[in-house]
This record gives C-alpha cells, structure tokens and sequence, in this order.
C-alpha cells in the first residue's frame, strides 16, 4: 500500500468537507423563507435552525482543522449536469472524485435527520435541568 494513500477516516474527512458547506447554505436558504413568514410557530423554527446552523458550523471548523492537520487539500471541479467533481491532495497523492447530486440530496437528508435527532435529545437533558 502507498504510504501516501488517505486513510478510510481520512475519506470521510474529505467527504464532510463537501457536504457539511452544502447542508450550512441550505439552512441559510431556509431561514431567509423563515424571516418573511408569519406562522405562529416561526420562532421556534428559527430558534432549531440556528441550533442545527452552530453544530453543523462546529463540525464543519472541526474537519477542515483535521484536513490542515493531515496536509490534505480539496477543491471543486467541474459540475457537469448531476455531476460534482472534486480533487484532493493528500500528502502528495493526488486524486478525484465525482458526486451524483441525487445521491448527496439523500445523503444530506440522512444527516439531518442525525442533527435534528441529536438536537432533540440534547433540548430534552435541557428540559430536564431546568
């Protein structure tokens, strides 16, 4: 094996790198709907979204540290229909990658719904030491 292949947990790194900005413009995309709407629960959504908006903001500082700590470098490349290219280096070993948008849109979901699930759990212990 090349010494300068990244590691499984070095993939995910690169992976979460991508898709952890994608899942933050889509929470700001939904707040700036929230801020013209007039429903009676708007507050509380606003109050979820910029809850979800700082733990996904945390994680993404957490894995862009880990890449600068692992000499690992990825930028976008070309969008070609459903297409997401990307490139990365990792300690001199240079490769690319392609994302299906489909398969990131249900990805994402999947993520959510782990933020949303450790969001309400974290909001019950709350409630509990109150």
């Amino acid at each position: 094996m090349m010494k300068n292949v990244p590691t499984r947990e070095e993939i995910e790194a690169i992976r979460n790198s991508i898709l952890l900005p994608f899942m933050l413009d889509m929470l700001e995309a939904e707040l700036r709907k929230l801020q013209h709407d007039r429903q009676p629960l708007r507050n509380l959504f606003v109050e979820a979204n910029e809850s979800l908006s700082r733990d996904i903001f945390n994680e993404l500082v957490t894995v862009r540290k880990y890449l600068k700590e692992h000499d690992i470098k990825v930028v976008e490349g070309d969008r070609v229909g459903e297409e997401m290219h990307y490139k990365f280096w990792c300690r001199g070993y240079e490769d690319e990658f392609m994302l299906m948008r489909f398969l990131a849109k249900s990805e994402l979901s999947i993520r959510f719904g782990r933020y949303i699930g450790e969001m309400g759990t974290r909001w019950k212990k709350e409630r509990l030491t109150r």
